[in-house]
Order: structure tokens, then sequence, then C-alpha cells
């Protein structure tokens, strides 16, 4: 692996419009010349607890933040839940009567398909008569034709 001579936090290299470099420029001087110039380390003491302030500060606005945006998320989690809730009830109630109806609509249907069924035997009962009387009538008309047929043979002999 090549190691580059220069480090990016090198003055001489820094480029200054690089968002690191335009952070850096904030301070008084970049890193590598603090220890260059021999920093008392009073102030570098001072430069550290103060950078440990504004850390310490930017947490506490973060959690702050984040402390009410969860609120303001909570509720309005809790307000889309109570939306969700009535319209699961709405929903819950117009399926009953959805339910009820087509219940009332299918006993409807049941008593109409009884009624056919009913006609339907009432048909076949019918049909069961004529077809009695008609087995009736076929057995008169045979026993009829039976009887002429034996008169005529009778007739027949006793004229000879």
């Amino acid at each position: 692996m090549v190691v580059s001579r220069t480090s990016p936090l090198d003055p001489e290299t820094l480029d200054w419009f690089h968002p690191l470099g335009q952070a850096l420029s904030t301070l008084d001087a970049p890193p590598a010349v603090w220890y260059s110039r021999g920093m008392p380390d009073e102030e570098l003491s001072k430069r550290i607890d103060d950078l440990h302030k504004r850390l310490d500060d930017l947490r506490g606005d973060m959690n702050t933040r984040f402390a009410e945006l969860r609120e303001d998320m909570t509720a309005r989690f809790g307000t889309v839940n109570q939306r969700l809730g009535e319209l699961r009830t709405d929903m819950n109630t117009r399926f009953a009567e959805l339910r009820a109806d087509l219940n009332q609509r299918f006993a409807a249907v049941d008593q109409r398909l009884s009624d056919t069924n009913q006609r339907i035997a009432d048909v076949n009962q019918r049909f069961n008569d004529l077809n009695q009387r008609f087995t009736t009538l076929t057995w008169i008309i045979t026993v009829w034709f039976s009887l002429l047929t034996l008169l005529t043979i009778l007739f027949k002999f006793i004229r000879f």
C-alpha cells in the first residue's frame, strides 16, 4: 500500500474550498500548525473544553429536537390510529349491514326455491295421477278389447 507523503490535514496541501477545509478555516489555524507553533497547554485545553461544550450543546439540541420529533410523531400516529379505528368501526358496521341484507336476500331466494320445489312436486303428483289414470284407462281398454275378441270368437263358433 502506498502512503501519501502529505496528510489530508496538511496546511500546505489542504483544499480550503473543500467542506473539511472550510470547517478547519473557522479555527485560527489548521491542526498541524497548532502543534508546530507550540501552543500553550492552557489554550489547547481551553479550545478542547470549548469544543466539548459545543458538542454537548449540539447533543442537547439534537436530543431536544428528537424529543420534539418523537412527541410530534406520537401525536400524528395517535391521530392516524384513531382515524383507522373509526374507519374500522365504520367498515364493520357497513359489513354487518351488507351481511344482514345478503342474508335477507338469500332467505328470499331460499323461499322462492322452496316454492319452486313445491310447484315441481305438485306437477310431479299430477303426472303421477295422470299416469295412474292412463294405466287404468289402458287396462280398461285392454280388458274391453279382450272381451270383444272373446265374444267375436264365440259368435263365430256359434254361427257355424
